[in-house]
């Protein structure tokens, strides 16, 4: 699995991309569920899985007295992602920059560093 830690090209050709956006902290069974079908899409197309994920969960910067602990250290939940096999982890730091780009902003990025995104997966509490 590569590990790409900023917004920037992913190292990917002419496949299809699918992405799974979100903290994934404890890999839970909705976590599971969500990757699980990432991974499925990717395999079924000879597509790229590619898990969009942050270094430090959200509510550090935007509500920190409220701040989740993480479960998993970094190395460990980049370890669990390979194990299962998600093709490439993207993790980019949550910063005020990132706090403040509208939604459509956020795909448009993606996109544009995708090139041939195929398909965006969210769990049911993503906001």
């Amino acid at each position: 699995m590569k590990t790409i830690q900023h917004f920037e090209a992913l190292p990917i050709g002419e496949q299809p991309v699918f992405c799974a956006i979100g903290m994934f902290d404890g890999l839970h069974l909705g976590h599971q569920s969500v990757l699980k079908h990432l991974i499925d899409q990717a395999r079924s197309t000879k597509g790229l899985s590619v898990v969009l994920t942050f270094q430090t969960h959200p509510a550090e910067l935007l509500t920190p007295d409220r701040s989740p602990k993480l479960i998993y250290p970094t190395d460990y939940k980049q370890a669990l992602l390979e194990s299962i096999g998600v093709n490439i982890a993207w993790m980019i730091p949550f910063d005020k920059r990132l706090s403040q780009m509208s939604a459509e902003d956020f795909v448009e990025k993606i996109r544009h560093y995708t090139r041939h995104l195929s398909g965006i997966s969210v769990g049911s509490n993503f906001s």
